[in-house]
């Protein structure tokens, strides 16, 4: 497959280098790898010898982040996770669909207990 050569007008090239350099520069902040660790570890013949990566996955499609990026996901998070949050009873949730509360437990099982739960649930990553 190769380097694929894209036409686009000069302003946008000249952004996209710029956008580049910036992000290379570290002006931005540290960057992180985004990747998990490597388990369990591969054999040297699974091995490209392009980069040292595995042979199954594709070339240049590791993941990076700011930390300050990483930093603002956190406090994202934290406060989605917050017992402040507005939220509906079963009864208010009920209401508002114009059902029966406990006929929409009955329908809906997980579905329904996820959706009107008087309290928000931890959100995992």
């Amino acid at each position: 497959m190769g380097t694929q050569k894209i036409n686009l007008p000069d302003a946008a090239h000249g952004r996209l280098l710029g956008l580049a350099e910036e992000a290379l520069s570290g002006r931005a902040g540290d960057v992180v790898c985004l990747e998990a660790p490597e388990w369990p570890p591969l054999p040297a013949s699974l091995r490209r010898e392009l980069d040292g990566r595995s042979v199954y996955t594709r070339p240049g499609v590791a993941r990076y982040a700011t930390a300050a990026q990483l930093s603002m996901e956190e406090k994202l998070i934290a406060q989605a996770q917050a017992q402040a949050a507005s939220r509906l009873t079963r009864e208010q949730a009920a209401q508002r669909l114009g059902a029966d509360a406990a006929l929409l437990e009955a329908q809906g099982g997980p579905i329904a207990s996820t959706l009107m739960v008087p309290t928000l649930r931890k959100v995992e990553r």
